[in-house]
């Protein structure tokens, strides 16, 4: 098998750190990264894969890229403290176009997108790539869902298995908890609105708490992505919200959307299989939802970018 990772900064060189045992045996690990400075993380890095005697990582390999089965996109710009994520898309843009256009891809890769902003950046890498929209995946609300998960499991003192809890929408500043399928221990979990409220700004906040002192965010971005490969390689199941291009008219038309646009929504995640569940949310729910999703289209739409269906 053969992985790409573009970007060895923060997140990307997490992501392959938590990758060298999950990968199968005799994979090909290409690391496209344009700053030369980041050549002695790949070192330190080829170190710890030494230990696994049938990878191979590469260096900014062209042909390993185009015909790479998994493509994990992190380069990106970096939030900075008490940023919005919104505040870095230029320079993402920028990269990501670099990255990608003109690119030819022989093995109908699986692309798993971090790069913040998650949402319009998978968006814009589906118009550059020719490639089914199913392939273009985002670690979207499931780095939010698991936030919410953590804290809830902290106010209840119980293990995370007792916990259902997911948000949908855009990853960030309009997430959407969706509490009327909130559940602790098979039951739904009945909270006020001021509790509601607290666990979404607490769910919101984290990134920038994070970032205030550790300088950025990696561990549980990189986690996500490790979740979505293992399900969509090794066949463990994921019952979670990922970013996906959304195409559904039905679904488009209830958000007064005009065109498809990238949005997390509940999946089911398995072997070389995903597919969108249904939402059964509640009518607040879906207004939320439709704001978050009409604030990302506003976005697209701005930087005129559209799908090619050549």
């Amino acid at each position: 098998m053969k992985v790409t990772i573009t970007g060895l900064g923060n997140v990307g060189s997490t992501l392959l750190f938590g990758l060298l045992d999950t990968l199968p045996s005799h994979t090909d690990i290409n690391i496209v990264e344009k700053d030369e400075r980041k050549k002695g993380v790949f070192l330190d890095l080829q170190h710890a894969y030494i230990s696994r005697l049938s990878h191979q990582l590469f260096w900014n390999n062209e042909n390993e890229f185009e015909e790479a089965d998994f493509i994990f996109h992190t380069a990106g710009g970096a939030n900075v403290t008490n940023g919005d994520r919104d505040s870095v898309l230029a320079e993402s843009q920028s990269i990501l176009i670099d990255i990608f256009q003109g690119k030819s891809f022989s093995n109908n890769p699986y692309i798993i997108v971090i790069a913040n902003p998650v949402d319009i950046i998978s968006y814009i890498l589906y118009s550059l790539v020719d490639l089914p929209s199913e392939r273009i995946i985002s670690t979207g609300t499931l780095l939010d869902s698991l936030r919410l998960e953590y804290l809830l499991c902290c106010a209840l003192n119980c293990k995370a298995e007792k916990i259902n809890a997911f948000c949908i929408g855009e990853h960030g500043k309009t997430v959407v908890p969706v509490w009327s399928q909130c559940e602790y221990n098979g039951t739904e979990l009945m909270l006020d609105d001021s509790l509601r409220d607290h666990y979404l700004i607490e769910t919101k906040r984290a990134a920038f708490d994070i970032v205030a002192d550790q300088g950025c965010t990696k561990y549980g971005v990189a986690q996500c992505a490790k979740m979505i490969f293992n399900a969509l390689y090794w066949g463990k199941t994921l019952y979670y919200p990922v970013g996906r291009i959304i195409q559904n008219k039905t679904l488009l038309e209830k958000l007064r959307i005009e065109n498809d646009i990238s949005l997390s929504v509940p999946c089911i995640l398995s072997k070389n299989f995903i597919q969108e569940t249904q939402l059964n949310i509640s009518e607040n729910e879906w207004h939320q939802l439709a704001i978050s999703a009409q604030k990302i289209e506003a976005t697209i739409q701005k930087l005129n970018f559209a799908h090619s269906t050549s």
